[in-house]
């Protein structure tokens, strides 16, 4: 009797804490030619981060996990240009923007032990040829 209640109260507490207010931040145009920071805003509650992978309409382009050494890791995806110094658990930089790489970006975000939770974001970004002041 003991051992399902036990998993009971387990249960209930992995769903309680872990990855919370999960969020992305993309520009909603750039021009073409300039660079942009997409920022994936997450809360680990404690739980360490694990792995966080940025999509490029469904395409693996960026990912960082902590453990590895380098940390960092970019993948080719159309005319994407990564600025890895500038790039971390947090955000990713692209410079000279194209306009194929205007579309869909997502961050998928993943805690370790003991929960492994994984959360996906995603938001829209615009490229424009021609764009007057801030946007």
């Amino acid at each position: 009797m003991k051992i399902p209640i036990l998993l009971w109260i387990y249960l209930c507490f992995a769903f309680v804490i872990g990855l919370k207010e999960v969020r992305i931040q993309t520009p909603f145009a750039v021009k073409k030619g300039d660079s942009t920071k997409l920022y994936c805003l997450y809360d680990t509650e404690g739980d360490p981060l694990y792995i966080v992978k940025w999509y490029k309409s469904g395409r693996e382009f960026y990912r960082y996990v902590p453990r590895e050494q380098p940390s960092t890791k970019s993948f080719p995806v159309g005319n994407l240009r990564i600025k890895e110094s500038e790039s971390n658990a947090t955000q990713v930089t692209l410079t000279n923007i194209d306009v194929d790489a205007a579309g869909s970006f997502s961050c998928e975000i993943t805690v370790d032990e003991p929960t492994f939770q994984t959360a996906v974001v995603s938001g829209i970004m615009n490229v424009n040829y021609h764009l007057t002041g801030p946007v």
